[in-house]
């Protein structure tokens, strides 16, 4: 209790005496890697949801019913998602490289093989629901990574790439092929799966208080 009284102590000294900016979020290494890897995750992300949103115009029947059965199909994605991350066996990374892994699968399928309808649309539909549940779960694990003085500076920051990949989205649907644009989604894609090898998992776990905790308990 001693030790956690004083790293309290100066913990909260530290905050006093620091001044935040966006320098603070490359200045001490602990932060600098979860913000970078966070960055490249969450334009992936909008990128993907955002470019098969759009897609969803293309899909075969009514335009409308089609919009309504996604976004039934989006509230389960955040209903379900929800209980998975918080299995402590699964976690937020679990549940994150079991939907990545299945992204990557069907857009594969999708790149290379020429589907009925049927099966194009089912595919289409998993995806909506993997790429939903993925943007639900960096909305909690994003803000839970960082500490406490930096944590609104850097998930404001992430949620602004995060705009970025969704209004780059439309622009690569435009210039690139259909098959060129889901080998894009893929790569950055496998890419995200392997920049969560570096973040720690944070279910069960207190939010870090401060940026001295944070490099002791990387430490």
């Amino acid at each position: 209790m001693k030790r956690e009284d004083n790293l309290n102590e100066s913990s909260n000294k530290l905050i006093k005496n620091q001044k935040i900016n966006v320098w603070s979020l490359f200045k001490y290494p602990s932060i600098r890697y979860r913000f970078l890897i966070l960055n490249i995750i969450w334009i992936t992300t909008y990128i993907s949801y955002n470019g098969m949103a759009i897609s969803s115009k293309s899909f075969p029947g009514n335009f409308y019913v089609n919009i309504i059965i996604l976004f039934v199909i989006e509230a389960i994605s955040y209903f379900i998602t929800g209980f998975l991350i918080d299995i402590k066996k699964l976690g937020r990374r679990g549940a994150l490289w079991i939907e990545y892994i299945l992204v990557i699968i069907i857009f594969i399928l999708l790149t290379f093989l020429d589907l009925n309808t049927a099966g194009n649309l089912i595919l289409n539909c998993i995806i909506r629901f993997c790429c939903s549940g993925i943007a639900f779960i960096y909305y909690t694990y994003s803000i839970e990574l960082y500490p406490t003085p930096v944590r609104s500076l850097a998930f404001g920051i992430n949620t602004t790439f995060g705009n970025a990949g969704s209004i780059g989205a439309p622009y690569l649907l435009e210039f690139l092929k259909n098959w060129q644009f889901l080998i894009l989604l893929d790569a950055l894609c496998v890419i995200s799966s392997i920049g969560l090898i570096f973040l720690p998992e944070t279910v069960g776990k207190p939010m870090v208080e401060s940026i001295e905790e944070l490099d002791l308990e990387n430490n």
